[in-house]
């Protein structure tokens, strides 16, 4: 598999294997429970619950410390080290391969078995319960934490009106904001990447490190006397959930969201964004123009069509990011058009076809 992913094969491999996928991972569940001994199981329960509970306690405190080393928080470090704490299919398949082997005695094997299973069956309410688990075992620290990032937020915003809050620092974050400097209007951004916050913050730009989806960092990020917001998480479970504080705060906000694709744009426009901007239908809109430029259609009439593609999606993007001069090229009697310096036409007025 991971010789294949290399290969230019790769995507129409996964869409050829992909009905076969869950079918394989059922049975190999299947196969699993197949080796555990359950008497066994049951005379060697303390043993079972011990190892679960070192499994769970290594693997905690080891992403941990790997995420308070790349930057985060202590209190989220250890909510990531909480849902990430259970053993995995990875580990049974390695089980099962060293039972097969002899590798592996068969108490020891069932022992590790069974407490792989236990860890696996409570990773729903340790995902559930992060959170609180998180607060319960660092109650003072974890609400500081959680305090010193609302500040820093606050500082950052400090004195904004009127302005753009961006919610996530990626590349097309990043890329709105250079747009936001160029044009002199202020913004305030937010992103959970502390390597994207330092450099940023170290290059001059008004970032800071906040979960976008909780209602205080908004609050802080001064949403009340904003004037837009821009969700450009690629994920839309964030987007839904950001969308969702925004509204409660501010109804009358606009909310513009970045998506990959139009698969969950009736979510998002249900749940209260003002536009939902598809980054394939815009690339392919960008990609049209430029063919049809080049089978030289005037360049107004590009305009023109994808004005109306745009018109009949979006309805409110069109006039947000174009404004009233690209909408007075349907009305006017003629158009500028761009021209090497050596056409005859260099200079002149042509009407609209």
């Amino acid at each position: 598999g991971m010789l294949l992913g290399e290969t230019e094969f790769k995507h129409q491999i996964e869409a050829d294997i992909r009905p076969l996928r869950d079918v394989l991972l059922g049975l190999f569940f299947v196969t699993v429970g197949m080796l555990l001994d359950i008497q066994v199981m049951l005379s060697l329960l303390p043993w079972i619950v011990l190892l679960a509970v070192a499994i769970v306690l290594f693997k905690t405190l080891s992403i941990m410390g790997v995420g308070m080393v790349m930057g985060a928080p202590k209190g989220v470090a250890l909510r990531t080290g909480i849902v990430l704490a259970q053993g995995g299919e990875f580990g049974l398949a390695l089980l099962a391969l060293a039972l097969s082997e002899g590798v592996l005695a068969s108490s020891p094997s069932q022992i590790t078995l069974a407490a792989i299973i236990v860890t696996m069956a409570l990773a729903p309410l340790l995902i559930n319960y992060n959170g609180h688990l998180a607060k319960w075992l660092f109650a003072g620290s974890y609400g500081r934490n959680r305090e010193q990032i609302v500040e820093e937020v606050t500082e950052s915003a400090a004195g904004l009106r009127e302005h753009v809050i961006i919610c996530g620092y990626g590349r097309i974050g990043q890329n709105i904001a250079r747009f936001l400097d160029q044009e002199g209007f202020q913004y305030c951004a937010m992103d959970l990447d502390p390597v994207i916050v330092k450099e940023a913050r170290a290059a001059g730009d008004r970032v800071s490190y906040g979960d976008s989806t909780h209602n205080d960092i908004l609050e802080a990020a001064g949403l009340k006397q904003a004037k837009v917001l821009v969700v450009s998480y690629n994920e839309v479970h964030s987007a839904l959930k950001i969308i969702e504080q925004a509204r409660r705060i501010r109804p009358d906000i606009p909310i513009l969201v970045r998506t990959a694709d139009d698969a969950n744009l009736d979510r998002l426009q249900q749940m209260g964004a003002t536009e939902v901007v598809p980054e394939t239908l815009e690339a392919s809109l960008m990609l049209a123009s430029h063919v049809l430029l080049l089978m030289d259609v005037p360049m107004a009439r590009i305009i023109r069509r994808v004005q109306g593609v745009r018109r009949n999606r979006y309805q409110m993007l069109r006039g947000f990011f174009h404004g009233q001069e690209s909408e007075s090229l349907e009305q006017a009697d003629g158009a500028a058009v761009a021209a090497h310096s050596r056409y005859p036409i260099c200079g002149l007025t042509l009407p609209i076809r």
